[in-house]
Formats: structure tokens, sequence, C-alpha cells
């Protein structure tokens, strides 16, 4: 069984934009960055709860991949596969960032963050980001 969990993001402001993930999954998970396959399901192995072997459930197995965003409405869809049991799980976390961070750029980028935290599904992923924002900000 593959159940798929899609997390919009929105990104404002010029620049060339880097994304990075790092994802655990019940049994295994493949990544999609606005449909492009980033990182792929684990194979078969002979796991007895989770993947054996990137990405599964334990922090031995999750998987930091990097990929290239650009401006505007992002889409990251992870693909979770339960092969070995009936429950699956999926935890992530994310952060995206602009190579010419300008104050004006940044503070839109903030600006996107929070209407993307109004939604749900959201929420969760751009907390991360705005944190990365104004750690950003600091500097």
């Amino acid at each position: 069984m593959i159940v798929s969990f899609f997390q919009p993001l929105l990104l404002i402001g010029g620049g060339h934009w880097h994304g990075e993930v790092t994802f655990l999954a019940d049994d295994s998970a493949a990544l999609y960055v606005n449909g492009d396959l980033i990182f792929p399901e684990a194979p078969p192995n002979p796991y007895a709860a989770c993947s054996d072997i990137p990405v599964g459930c334990l922090v031995s197995t999750e998987a930091t991949v990097g990929f290239d965003l650009h401006p505007g409405l992002n889409l990251l869809r992870f693909d979770v596969a339960q092969r070995n049991g009936v429950s699956f799980g999926l935890n992530y976390a994310g952060t995206a960032s602009n190579e010419c961070p300008e104050p004006a750029g940044i503070a839109m980028v903030a600006v996107g963050l929070l209407l993307l935290a109004v939604s749900p599904v959201g929420h969760a992923l751009a907390s991360l980001l705005l944190l990365a924002v104004s750690r950003r900000l600091r500097e």
C-alpha cells in the first residue's frame, strides 16, 4: 500500500532557492519535488518493523536530501509505502534558503510563510522555515 502526502511551499523573492528535508517513514518512502523523484523508496529488504536501509523509521535509516526550488509555488510529495504490516507513518522537517538573502527578499519570504502557516497541512513546515528565516535576519 502507498499513501501520498503533499506539502505545498510558497517562496517569494528572486534568486536561487535550495531546499533540504530530513525524513523517516514506516516502512519506507519516496520524495518527489515538483514531480521529480529526489529520493526513491528503499528496495525490498528483510526488515521486521521498517526498512533496514534509508529511508526507514529509525534514526539510523533517516534520509537527508537537498534539492533546488524555484520562486513561487513548489510541491513536495512523500509516497509512504507499507510493505510489511498494516500501520504506516511519516516524520519530516525541512528548510528552504535563498543564496541572495537581501532584507527585503527575506521579509517577503516571511510573509509567504506566514500565509502558508494558516494552512493546517503547511503549519509544521512553515514553522521550521520561519525559524530558519529569523536566524538569517540575525546574521
